[in-house]
């Protein structure tokens, strides 16, 4: 179920790289969601993320 996900999210970047340059700025927010699914749905995407951006926090407890 995961790989549906996945493709899922793969398929709402590709949307909104193709509306990024509407007037009114749907593309960005389906990327967002799209990179949202595939963290949420893919451990080599999260791994791959905190390496990508080590100061970033993904939890506050310590």
């Amino acid at each position: 179920m995961g790989f549906i996900y996945q493709i899922i999210g793969g398929l709402l970047i590709l949307a909104g790289l193709s509306v990024v340059w509407t007037p009114i700025p749907l593309g960005v927010i389906l990327i967002a969601f799209g990179v949202a699914v595939i963290l949420a749905n893919s451990a080599a995407a999260r791994d791959w993320s905190r390496r990508a951006a080590p100061g970033i926090r993904t939890s506050t407890a310590s």
